[in-house]
């Protein structure tokens, strides 16, 4: 039931008799191999300076650095502090300017929103307005009403008496012609 790897780096699988070559990621990882370390600490070293700082009474111990790999250490640290000094630097300004950014949109916003309220307040005093308007304009239209009923019966009882001139004829009301109750 199972596959045999044959010398040819191929897969055999025994049940159907096919091939099939490895993964090329697994062929990377059988060629790794571990080299030795390239320094190597005794028992009291256990932090980094430690290691770079420590001084050893022979130079030609194993175990110690030469001046040169320790220069450059010291070099690619610097570096590495250089570049990661920058990168925070640059990350600030960009945050500062992020940060400018949403303050003046949050003033123009707070500005729009002052705006806003004093635009609704204005509204509101305005219906409060209007709904007295509306008060006085219907007793106004209520008013008018039985004013127009008063007169439209005046002039009946007047021209049931007959009080009226012969060539005066009375005319009824209607919205776009005067209110009268003769026309000439």
């Amino acid at each position: 039931m199972g596959s045999a790897l044959s010398s040819t780096g191929k897969v055999e699988d025994d049940s159907r008799g096919k091939t099939e070559s490895q993964d090329p990621i697994l062929e990377k990882l059988r060629g790794l191999h571990v080299v030795p370390p390239i320094m190597k600490a005794s028992s009291g070293d256990t932090t980094l300076t430690d290691l770079l700082v420590r001084r050893t009474s022979s130079q030609s111990t194993p175990e110690a650095l030469d001046p040169s790999t320790t220069a450059k250490l010291f070099a690619l640290y610097q570096e590495w502090q250089r570049l990661t000094a920058a990168n925070v630097a640059k990350n600030q300004e960009e945050l500062g300017y992020k940060i400018i950014g949403v303050e003046e949109l949050t003033l123009k916003i707070l500005q729009r929103m002052n705006y806003a309220s004093r635009v609704l307040e204005a509204s509101a005093t305005h219906l409060k307005s209007v709904q007295t308007l509306q008060v006085e304009v219907t007793e106004t239209k209520r008013s008018l009403t039985e004013t127009l009923g008063k007169y439209e019966r005046l002039c009946r009882k007047v021209e049931d008496m007959g009080l009226h001139e012969s060539n005066i004829k009375p005319v009824s009301i209607s919205n776009q012609t005067q209110v009268s109750c003769w026309s000439r």
